[in-house]
């Protein structure tokens, strides 16, 4: 998706100030919580300039989050 942005011509400056990267359909994982341990542990090694949300659009999971971070 950011390579799809940039190729466009979005600078890199917009992902600090404007982006936010959203995974929806969390409710459909098996192993919730191995998940998201899972991906704070990667997020913490790549250390992304902008927010990501786990979410689920279906049942709420994290929406006051995903609020939160708009």
């Amino acid at each position: 998706m950011l390579k799809v942005l940039r190729e466009i011509g979005v600078p890199d400056e917009i992902f600090d100030q404007k982006y936010i990267e959203v995974w929806n359909k969390i409710d459909l994982l098996e192993d919730q919580e191995g998940f998201v341990e899972n991906l704070k542990q990667e997020l913490t090694m790549t250390s992304p300039n902008y927010p990501v949300v786990m979410m689920s659009c279906k049942n709420g999971t994290n929406k006051e989050l995903f609020l939160n971070e708009i």
